[in-house]
Parts: C-alpha cells; sequence; structure tokens
C-alpha cells in the first residue's frame, strides 16, 4: 500500500499525473485498499497506515484520505444493514423486528423485499 501511494505522490510529483488527475486517482486507491482490508483482511494496522496516509496527502491541498476511509466504513456500515435486512426477510422476520434492528425505514425495507423478490411480514 504504501509503495503504490508513494509511487502515485512521486509521479503526481514529476508532473506524470496532472494535479486535476491526482486526488480522483489517490481517492480510487484508498478506496480500493479500504474495500479489500475491509472484505477479506480486516487488519486494523492497515487501516492505521491508511490513517497515517493522510498526512502525505494534507500539504499537497487534496482531499484527505480520512474522509475516504470514513466514508468506506459508512458504506461498509449501511451494506452490512442491508445484508441482515435481506437475510431477516428470508427468515420472514416481521418488518416491525427489521427496522428495531437495522434502523431502516418501512419503506426503504419494502424495497429491499420488491429487489429481491421476497415477502414481507407484517405481523408483531
Amino acid at each position: 500500500m504504501n509503495l503504490i501511494i508513494e509511487k502515485t505522490h512521486e509521479l503526481h510529483k514529476d508532473g506524470k499525473i496532472s494535479n486535476a488527475f491526482f486526488p480522483p486517482l489517490m481517492k480510487m486507491i484508498i478506496l480500493i485498499s479500504n474495500h479489500i482490508n475491509e472484505k477479506f483482511i480486516h487488519d486494523s494496522e492497515i487501516r492505521k497506515e491508511l490513517t497515517q496516509m493522510n498526512s502525505v496527502l494534507n500539504p499537497l491541498g487534496s482531499t484527505t484520505i480520512q474522509k475516504y476511509l470514513d466514508e468506506g466504513e459508512e458504506k461498509g456500515k449501511k451494506e452490512s444493514k442491508k445484508e441482515i435486512a435481506v437475510d431477516m426477510l428470508k427468515d420472514k422476520e416481521p418488518i416491525s423486528k427489521i427496522i428495531k434492528y437495522t434502523k431502516f425505514s418501512e419503506k426503504a425495507i419494502e424495497e429491499l423485499a420488491k429487489e429481491y423478490g421476497l415477502k414481507l411480514n407484517h405481523s408483531k
């Protein structure tokens, strides 16, 4: 990870990566790394390393890595809740219980049920 970021930074500094393309490129690198870490590795050291990279980017005036880490973390939470809601729908759990555990609105759960072709259980 460090090697990729350092090389990208070096290419930017040498003018081989434009100022306009550099921030989105870094965002992609961070999001991909964060996704791989969350889905396959779950390593707090990698997250710490990604957070430390924040100091590399700040002097360049580009967007901070922490923002992308936070976005990735939030997206991961939403995806986890979605998976939980779908599993609960498959298990025919009452919609009130799904709302309680996922904090999704009834409309969001209805949309998930429709998306996955699942029936809603309106009992309490």
